[in-house]
This record gives C-alpha cells, sequence and structure tokens, in this order.
C-alpha cells in the first residue's frame, strides 16, 4: 500500500478513539469473594506490632464482667503500723504444734522445732525451737518469749507465756506452773512463762556483771542473803467486820488491806511458812497477809500478786478501789491531805538504792533491779504502819510511797509510787505507772489486796 495511504488509515483510527466512551475495567482477584458479604461488617482494628501471639487455647467463655473502676493504688496488705522489733517468723516454721503445744516427738512440732518430751520433766511433751532473741508468735495461740535454758551459752529456748484467758488456771497447761524469767541475752525484760512443776526453773549459764560490788566488806549483803523478817508476825482482826488485817472504805461495800501485803509460802503438804520479802516468789504458792510492823514484798509480778491475793480468799483492788481508798471521800490529793507534807510517807529517798549498793551507775546495774540486797539497804523500804500519819480517811497505810502497788489492770498498772518517787507519774494518790505488763517485777513492785463484803 502507498505509504499516504497508511497514514490517512492511522489519522482516522486516532480520531475514532478520541471520540468514543471510556472502557472501565474490572481486576478480579484469583480468589473472587462471595456475593452475599454484608455490608455492616464492622472494621477490624489494627493489631499492633508487638502484640504477642495469642494462645490457641483460650476459653470461649471469658467473663467480660471485669469491673473498670479497679484503682491503680491496691495496697500489699502489709499494714503500716508493724512494729519494728517484731520478729520474723523463720521460713521453716509449721503449724502442725506450736510454741508450748503439746507432743510426743520433733514430728509433731513442725520443721525447725523440737519436742521436749516427758522423759525430760515435760508433762505431755511441749514444741520448742532455738532462739537467740524473740521467738515467732502465732495467730490463736499464747504468746512465745525466749528465755535461758539454763544450759546452753550460745542459744536460748522459745516457751510459752501464761495466758489465763486462753488455759485458765495460773494461765499454763496442767503439769506446768507460770514463772518469771528473763529474755535471752536481755535479763532486764522479763515475762511470765510456762514451766513444769517437776523441772528446777533454769538459771543463765552465762557471765554476767558482778551481782555484788567489788570490795572487802564480808559482812556487805549479797544476793543468797534471803532473811525471814516477818516469822511470827500475825494478822490483827479486820475492822468493821472485814477479814483479817482488812478495813472498810468509800461507801463499806469493799475491804482493803490495811497494810501493803508480806507472804508466807504454801507448801504441798498444806503448812505454812515464813517467806523472805527481799525473795521474789516464782513458782512458789504464796499466801498474802496484812500486817503492822512487816517488811513488805517486793519483787513481785502482778500475775503473783494476784495469785497471792487468791490463794487469802481475797484478789487485787481495781484502780478505781485503790483511788477512792487513797483520796478518802473528799478526793485529796494525798492521803493526808491536798498538801504535800515531806517525810510523813516514805516517798522521797535522796539516792537511788541501785546506784548505791552497786556503787556505780553504769548501765548494767539496771539489768539487776532484781537483787535481793537493794531492799535491804538502810533508808529503803520501811516497816509498814511505821510511818503513822501516813493513813488514810479510811485508816490504810502506806498508801502513798513505800512499794509500787499492784492493781487488777490485765494492761500492768501499780498505783501510789514507792520509796525513791512519788512525783513523776503524779502526785501521791494520783501516781500511776502503766509502762510495765503484769509479768513485770523488780525491788519496787508491791501490792495489796481487796475482798468483797
Amino acid at each position: 500500500m502507498h505509504v499516504f495511504s497508511k497514514l490517512w488509515i492511522l489519522a482516522l483510527l486516532a480520531a475514532i478513539a478520541a471520540c468514543a466512551p471510556p472502557v472501565s475495567v474490572e481486576v478480579v482477584s484469583a480468589e473472587r469473594a462471595p456475593d452475599d458479604v454484608p455490608d455492616d461488617v464492622p472494621d477490624v482494628p489494627d493489631v499492633p506490632d508487638d502484640t504477642d501471639d495469642v494462645p490457641d487455647d483460650v476459653p470461649d467463655d471469658v467473663p467480660d464482667d471485669v469491673p473498670d473502676d479497679v484503682p491503680d493504688d491496691v495496697p500489699d496488705d502489709v499494714p503500716d503500723d508493724v512494729p519494728d522489733d517484731v520478729p520474723d517468723v523463720p521460713d521453716d516454721v509449721d503449724a502442725v504444734a506450736f510454741i508450748g503445744g503439746a507432743c510426743s516427738d520433733d514430728a509433731g512440732c513442725g520443721a525447725g522445732a523440737f519436742c521436749l518430751d516427758d522423759g525430760v520433766g515435760f508433762p505431755g511433751g511441749t514444741c520448742t525451737r532455738d532462739c537467740s532473741r524473740l521467738c515467732p508468735d502465732q495467730a490463736g495461740s499464747p504468746q512465745t518469749f525466749c528465755i535461758n535454758d539454763g544450759v546452753d551459752v550460745d542459744d536460748g529456748i522459745c516457751v510459752s507465756r501464761c495466758d489465763v484467758a486462753a488455759l485458765g488456771g495460773d494461765g499454763c497447761r496442767q503439769g506446768y506452773r507460770c514463772v518469771s524469767q528473763g529474755r535471752f541475752g536481755e535479763a532486764a525484760v522479763v515475762r511470765d512463762v510456762c514451766w513444769p512443776d517437776a523441772v528446777a526453773t533454769p538459771t543463765a549459764p552465762t557471765t554476767t556483771p558482778p551481782t555484788t560490788p567489788p570490795d572487802n566488806d564480808t559482812d556487805r549483803c549479797t544476793e543468797d542473803d534471803l532473811p525471814l523478817e516477818n516469822a511470827g508476825i500475825t494478822e490483827p482482826a479486820g475492822v468493821g467486820g472485814c477479814p483479817a488485817g482488812m478495813a472498810p472504805f468509800g461507801g463499806g461495800a469493799v475491804c482493803m488491806d490495811r497494810w501493803e501485803a508480806f507472804l508466807e509460802e504454801r507448801l504441798p503438804t498444806g503448812q505454812l511458812q515464813p517467806f523472805s520479802p527481799y525473795r521474789h516468789p516464782g513458782g512458789a504458792i504464796v499466801v498474802a497477809r496484812s500486817a503492822p510492823g512487816a517488811v513488805p514484798q517486793g519483787y513481785i509480778s502482778g500475775y503473783e500478786a494476784q495469785a497471792a491475793c487468791q490463794q487469802a480468799g481475797k484478789r487485787l483492788c481495781t484502780e478505781t478501789e485503790w483511788t477512792s481508798a487513797c483520796q478518802g471521800p473528799q478526793a485529796f490529793t494525798y492521803p493526808y491531805g491536798n498538801t504535800r507534807r515531806d517525810g510523813v510517807c516514805n516517798d522521797a529517798r535522796a539516792r537511788h538504792p541501785a546506784v548505791e549498793y552497786f556503787g556505780t551507775s553504769a548501765d548494767w546495774i539496771w539489768s539487776r533491779l532484781g537483787h535481793s540486797c537493794i531492799n535491804q539497804l538502810d533508808d529503803s523500804v520501811a516497816l509498814t504502819g511505821s510511818h503513822e500519819a501516813c493513813i488514810s480517811a479510811s485508816g490504810h497505810f502506806d498508801l502513798m510511797g513505800n512499794l509500787h502497788e499492784w492493781v487488777a489492770d490485765p494492761a500492768g498498772t501499780f498505783r501510789g509510787g514507792f520509796y525513791v518517787d512519788t512525783v513523776r507519774n503524779g502526785n501521791g494518790c494520783r501516781y500511776r505507772t502503766s509502762a510495765h505488763d503484769m509479768g513485770h517485777w523488780d525491788y519496787s513492785t508491791g501490792f495489796r489486796c481487796c475482798a468483797d463484803r
């Protein structure tokens, strides 16, 4: 064909293409989507790149009712007021039995503990564990205490504290008695604990500071000097229909010992014998007595005072009763009136007796306040009733000064001050000490009893 004809044909085709409508081309994938896909399919959210693979076994019925308002600051269940000196419970403590619980062998006490059985004098067995200062407590069981075992210098043993509410009686299981013991390595901290009747109370095998000053005075009192000062003293008849040694006060419904108590010891035979007022009762069964001219009993815990009153058919006075008897119907500050009169009561010794006896004010003497010689110094505890003007309106002597007096407060309270101080914790009848529990005792702690008419 002629070239000119070819060119003319190409031009004609181009003109036709320019005038034709556009053609829509549909591109269909190899896997065509079904025709019945609904129009309202929700948008699928973008999955973040760092999402972990979802496990295949997620259950279909996972609840969707998780609350939206879970606080961000949920506490870790640790209270803010946990004291710093609460002992950590060892990881190996087992709840099979606990400190003081009955046992027949070590297996019954749980890991880390062992059984002191009948063969060594512990009736029914008792669970214990070694300790260096503190022992673990367990909810629902009596509190525990670490004491010297009398043998091991390096470790003490954990024992149960006396718990009248839990165990009745004097607070111990049958076959055990309640005795006061110092903490292992910290003898000044004293608590009442349960110890077998048939086993001697343990004493520390460790070396302790000197019990007497290092001098050459062979006549000086030593810790073994426990004279029976009150032998032969008997209680006088009661006043106003009260039992021997007692007088009524207030409305007259209650009687109170007229003098601070001294003790007699009741032997297993039932016989009574004199008891030294400078000796701590420990496991002895003692009976409270009240009479003039006696050396009143110091060195006694609140529990022991309570038991001594009960042995006499009496009880500890309540704090309200004690205050009423001391202040009288006019609510005096002092037993004798509202104005302090120096020397009327035994209440203002110039030098602390422990400093005088030990000849030093070094810190170690304050762990020796149970020393029997402290109250044997001159101008220390006075004979009951010897300060004749130190008497209340109802005829009760020495309610101010001489010895602190335990009252019936389970938390531990004694009243009235003692021969060194009747000011620091309140004047006269208002003097009140609540810093010690009922297991505390030292040279200054005494008592008297009350009885309902």
